[in-house]
C-alpha cells in the first residue's frame, strides 16, 4: 500500500471511527445502537426506516449490516442502506458511501464517485468528510489536485476538532483557526 492510498484511509477510518454516536441520538433505534444493544436496535431501526422513512435508521441498519451487528454481515445490503440514506441527504451516510467507493467495499474504486459522496457531507459542515475530501483534493485522488481548497476543507474540519484535519494542517505547516 502506498502512502497516498494509506493516507485516504487514515482519514476516512479516524472520521468514521464513532458513526452515529453523538450526531443520531434522537431515534430510539440511535439510542439502542449507541448502547451497542445490536439485537434489538436493529428490528427497531426496521420498523422506524419503514414507518417513518428515518434517514438514520436506515444508516444505521448500513452499519449494522456492514459489521454484522445484530443480523449477519452483508456489504450489499449494507450498502444499499446507507445508499438510501444518503439520498434523502443525510451526511453520514454520504461520507459512508464516499467511503465505499473509496477503497472498493462491493464495488469497483472510484475516486470520482467517492469525492462526490465526501462533498455532499462536506457541504452539510460534516468534518469526517470534510477531511476526507481535503485529502482527495491534496493528493489529487478523484478530484483536481487543489492544495488551496484542501487546506480550506482541512480549517473547516478543524473547527470543528476533526483530529485528522488538525494533524493535517500541522503536517503541512499550516495554522490552525480558530
Amino acid at each position: 500500500m502506498n502512502y497516498r492510498t494509506f493516507s485516504l484511509q487514515c482519514t476516512v477510518w479516524l472520521g468514521f471511527a464513532a458513526v452515529g454516536s453523538a450526531s443520531a441520538a434522537t431515534s430510539m433505534c440511535s439510542v439502542l445502537a449507541s448502547a451497542q444493544q445490536y439485537d434489538l436496535a436493529y428490528k427497531v431501526c426496521l420498523k422506524e426506516s419503514k414507518e417513518q422513512n428515518s434517514a438514520k435508521s436506515q444508516s444505521w441498519l448500513g452499519y449494522m449490516y456492514e459489521n454484522g451487528l445484530g443480523t449477519k454481515q452483508n456489504f450489499i445490503l449494507g450498502r444499499a442502506w446507507y445508499l438510501k440514506s444518503a439520498h434523502q441527504g443525510y451526511a453520514i451516510s454520504q461520507a459512508w458511501m464516499g467511503y465505499i467507493n473509496l477503497v472498493g467495499q462491493g464495488v469497483k474504486i472510484d475516486y470520482g464517485k467517492a469525492s462526490r459522496w465526501f462533498k455532499k457531507a462536506a457541504d452539510q459542515d460534516y468534518a469526517p468528510a470534510q477531511s476526507s475530501l481535503a485529502n482527495m483534493y491534496e493528493l489529487g485522488y478523484g478530484v483536481a489536485k487543489d492544495l488551496k481548497r484542501a487546506i480550506s476543507l482541512y480549517q473547516k474540519a478543524a473547527a470543528q476538532n476533526d483530529q485528522y484535519a488538525i494533524s493535517s494542517l500541522e503536517r503541512l505547516k499550516i495554522p490552525i483557526k480558530p
